[in-house]
């Protein structure tokens, strides 16, 4: 069992994780796109920590991404909640994003700092 008091996401693993969301999506012939906040960003794009506890974001299609994370998370290991919108009340619609990663069937967009520091 994980025990998700230790459990830690490294920029590998959310890469990893990454990657195996867009196969899951591919499978199903779904467009996603992930729009990240929190410990993530601080993690894969300002390198300001070495690990997150899980990826806060808001995506779309809400519930297929769900869905495909789901068993993302069975196949990897990983708790079902490593990827969660639980953030979505908190953001703004003028929150603006970068471009960070392109897959094939899955785009990933990360918050600018100005909008994370704003968020806090």
């Amino acid at each position: 069992m994980i025990r998700l008091d230790t459990f830690k996401l490294t920029k590998a693993d959310i890469r990893r994780l990454f990657e195996l969301l867009d196969a899951e999506l591919g499978a199903e012939c779904v467009e996603g796109e992930v729009y990240l906040v929190g410990g993530a960003v601080m993690c894969l794009a300002l390198d300001a920590r070495e690990a997150t506890r899980d990826i806060d974001a808001f995506f779309r299609p809400t519930r297929l991404i769900r869905e495909a994370a789901a068993r993302v998370a069975s196949r990897a290991g990983v708790p079902d909640s490593w990827l969660n919108d639980a953030v979505k009340g908190y953001l703004s619609p003028r929150g603006e994003y970068d471009p960070y990663l392109e897959l094939e069937h899955l785009r990933v967009f990360v918050a600018q700092p100005a909008y994370l520091l704003a968020m806090t």
